[in-house]
């Protein structure tokens, strides 16, 4: 028999096309946890002189320059010319909050290196753009530095794929950026306006975020119009409201609506944030949502405007509600159909739970059959049982889990109150597992919301009863893991506690098991 041995090669000894493959793969492995660009071809090139050369003489190590101005010039200078003419990536942070953290104003040298890069890259590299991000605010910003930008005539980025411009600040009288980049995949806009969205956008745009402006209707159809292919839509801003100005005609309008059917039919997601009860009512007209997959909507306003953001959710199209979540006392209102995988949210900050939960239910009451799994409040558990008397009938014969939340911490705050609810309405046939989390902070449950935790979930614990689990789950460190069983025990106890309340004491002592418990349960049962 003849015997080979595998020839071993020192990392000296590869090839430097090899190497460069290794630095490739390293830039792209730290990149993806840091964020920083240069600072590993910059690493790597002081290794030795070899890796040096060859670090240098790639350009594709050095096309991405992530910046603020607490960073030297001379870095952002050499990222550029040691790139040549590779594409490039850019990346300024450009605000007081980002890149002066401890407090006062940037020095003057910060402003003027932004300025004089801004002017650098629109001048000298605005052809080998692949990205530009930018974040910006009043102190930072300048006419001057950024007029190619704004001009008036079209700044022309033929290599661009992603655009991000974000105005951290008070909105300033500015001109319109005015910008063509036919192969565009990705649009960030926020809170500066755009003139021309047909030279921006394109076939190849999925992805577009924009608001903190106004915005003229007809150019959201136009933008729609513009890039038939996109998959993603956000309208709204986290800095300033968003505003649609109605410029179409009756006619016009009609023709948009009509057209909502075929443009925008890829759209997989939707994202709506704080835009006016008017604007919302122009965007449900020119923008069919039935098929999108996801719609998102925070509510800010003042004034219930109930029908237009009922509709901009369009519930009614998600035909099998098979999850239904409620939080806060101004809610947070999730809901899923698992089998279209679709789904729904809503954070209505202006909107009190004892309006929007009612709203909710009476919009799609049919939900109420299909649904397998329920999380709601302890606080808001009485608005939603109003909302079955209201319909007639307590029977939901799909609901399998039940997820029931307490926390002192809310009830001391007083924003809601516990009250007493008839719960004899309520059936729940395929009930399998009802879970209490308590998502307090610092104050465990007292006697009063144990007792009337067990009020609440008295109609049910029939439905558990043999096989049934209840889980009881602690969502912060400070709260001891045992207090409900405690509580429990205490009131099992008493004489002078109703007989129901103990008997669902006992019943919860005896079955109550901890989050944990259940999922090595669950494991042992698979193995």
């Amino acid at each position: 028999m003849e015997s080979s041995t595998a020839r071993v090669v020192t990392i000296d000894g590869l090839h430097d096309e090899i190497l460069l493959m290794i630095f490739m793969a390293a830039m792209k492995l730290v990149d993806d946890v840091r964020h920083v660009g240069w600072e590993t071809p910059s690493r790597l090139s002081h290794v030795c002189r070899r890796w040096r050369q060859n670090a240098l003489a790639y350009p594709l190590l050095w096309t991405t320059l992530n910046w603020t101005p607490e960073q030297s010039l001379h870095i952002a200078h050499t990222v550029l010319q040691r790139s040549a003419r590779a594409l490039i990536s850019v990346d300024l942070q450009m605000t007081v909050l980002e890149t002066h953290s401890h407090g006062g104003s940037p020095p003057a040298e910060a402003v003027a290196n932004m300025q004089t890069l801004v002017r650098t890259i629109l001048r000298d590299h605005v052809g080998r753009l692949a990205r530009l991000d930018i974040f910006i605010d009043n102190t930072f910003y300048d006419p001057d530095a950024f007029s190619p930008l704004c001009g008036d005539t079209t700044l022309s980025i033929p290599s661009l794929r992603a655009f991000s411009f974000r105005f951290g600040d008070d909105a300033i009288a500015a001109p319109d950026l005015y910008i063509a980049a036919g192969d565009l995949t990705y649009l960030f806009i926020d809170n500066f306006s755009i003139r021309s969205w047909g030279r921006l956008v394109g076939p190849r745009t999925t992805e577009i975020l924009i608001g903190g402006f106004s915005i003229k209707l007809s150019e959201i159809v136009q933008l729609l119009q513009s890039a038939p292919n996109i998959k993603d839509l956000s309208l709204g801003s986290g800095y300033a409201f968003t505003s649609i100005e109605d410029d179409l005609s009756p006619d016009a309008l009609d023709n948009a609506r009509e057209a909502s059917t075929t443009v925008g039919r890829h759209l997989e997601s939707l994202t709506i944030c704080d835009l006016t009860p008017f604007s919302l009512g122009l965007v449900n007209k020119v923008l069919s949502r039935d098929h999108i997959s996801r719609i998102s909507l925070t509510y800010g306003h003042e004034g219930g405007m109930f029908d237009q953001w009922l509709e901009c959710l369009s519930i009614t199209s998600l035909k099998n509600v098979t999850s239904l979540a409620i939080t806060g006392s101004y809610p947070i209102i999730n809901l899923s159909d698992s089998k279209a995988n679709k789904a729904r949210s809503c954070f209505l900050d202006t909107i009190a739970a004892d309006d929007a939960i009612p709203a909710v239910v009476a919009v799609h009451p049919s939900m109420l059959d299909t649904l397998q799994s329920l999380s709601i409040e302890l606080l808001n558990w009485g608005v939603f049982v109003d909302s079955l008397w209201q319909r007639g009938s307590g029977l939901m014969p799909a609901l399998r889990t039940l997820s029931i939340t307490i926390s002192q911490d809310d009830v001391n705050r007083g924003d809601r109150i516990l009250r007493e609810v008839d719960g004899s309405i309520l059936i729940f046939p395929s009930l399998e597992l009802l879970t209490i989390i308590d998502r307090g902070y610092n104050t465990p449950p007292t006697l009063e919301l144990v007792k009337h935790l067990l009020q609440t979930i008295s109609p049910l614990v029939d439905t558990l009863e043999p096989d049934g689990n209840l889980v009881y789950r602690v969502n912060h460190d400070s709260l001891p893991a045992f207090t409900l069983p405690l509580r429990c025990q205490e009131l099992e106890n008493d004489d002078l506690v109703d007989d129901d309340i103990r008997r669902v004491a006992r019943f919860v002592r005896d079955i109550c098991i901890s989050d944990a418990d259940l999922r090595e349960r669950e494991a042992a049962m698979v193995e």
